[in-house]
């Protein structure tokens, strides 16, 4: 049973004619985010948004890749839900 405070997190799939396509939502059980989740969700958008301005021609998918880490990391500090040490103990082959 869905309770106030919760979340329910909708990932759907499709695929057709060799396209694949998912799309992911989180939405509130109570219709508002508590404080944190507004927080985390803000948090993602940031990123996302970010990370959509950076899909330009001629752009490099790995340095791309790395520049949204690099947007995931610093989101993720400001939740602290990393923290300076994480980042600096980081194997480098999988960033925190």
């Amino acid at each position: 049973q869905c309770k106030e405070g919760e979340l329910i997190l909708l990932d759907t799939g499709a695929e057709y004619a060799n396209y694949a396509s998912d799309l992911s939502r989180t939405i509130p059980v109570s219709g508002k985010f508590t404080k944190r989740q507004k927080e985390v969700y803000n948090a993602v958008n940031r990123v996302k948004n970010d990370a959509t301005k950076m899909l330009v021609p001629g752009a490099d998918w790995a340095e791309y890749h790395k520049e949204v880490g690099k947007l995931m990391t610093s989101e993720l500090l400001g939740l602290g839900l990393l923290d300076k040490a994480d980042v600096q103990n980081e194997d480098p082959d999988w960033p925190a």
